[in-house]
């Protein structure tokens, strides 16, 4: 909510299109908030069940927190095979319904400049080659997925904001 709020009082209309009646700019903020309502159960599934319990499973071994419901990348090839599923599934489910299916050919999920739907999208998908160091080349099947994060990782100050991610995975990739 507060992304729309703040574009809104900030018109920033290229991020999220005014509530004017011209036709065009009413199916953007359709699109954007179809992406805004799924969130919470699309990608922001890789922060709560993949990123988050590796990260708690890395502080758990430093004995400050309890070890119940988290993992390692160094935990058992079936447990590994599990994690990665559900990467793989959750990042499908995305392609196939924000970069794919029915939005033509645009670079990113609604049009062709990034919106507050890319914002909201992207950090949850990129934690997890940045933080996990989990590739998705692995899956020839996600070449939208990765074609749409290398559009991301060009925008300005993109290295900026994700400075601590790229920490992050440097010090769990360091405890494996």
């Amino acid at each position: 909510a507060i992304m729309i709020y703040l574009c809104d009082k900030n018109k920033w209309n290229d991020m999220y299109p005014s509530s004017n009646n011209n036709p065009s700019d009413i199916r953007q903020r359709a699109l954007i908030n179809e992406y805004i309502s799924h969130h919470n159960e699309s990608t922001r599934l890789m922060t709560r069940k993949v990123v988050f319990p590796g990260l708690s499973g890395l502080f758990a071994a430093e004995g400050n927190l309890s070890p119940g419901m988290t993992h390692s990348l160094s935990s058992s090839p079936a447990d590994l095979m599990k994690l990665k599923s559900t990467i793989r599934d959750t990042a499908k489910r995305f392609q196939h319904k924000f970069l794919v299916n029915s939005r033509g050919s645009s670079d990113f999920i609604v049009g062709d400049t990034p919106t507050i739907a890319d914002l909201l999208a992207y950090p949850d998908l990129a934690q997890i080659p940045q933080i996990l160091g989990i590739d998705y080349v692995e899956w020839p099947e996600l070449e939208e997925l990765r074609q749409w994060l290398d559009r991301m990782a060009k925008l300005p100050y993109h290295d900026d904001v994700h400075r601590t991610a790229t920490k992050l995975g440097k010090l769990y990739q360091s405890k494996l």
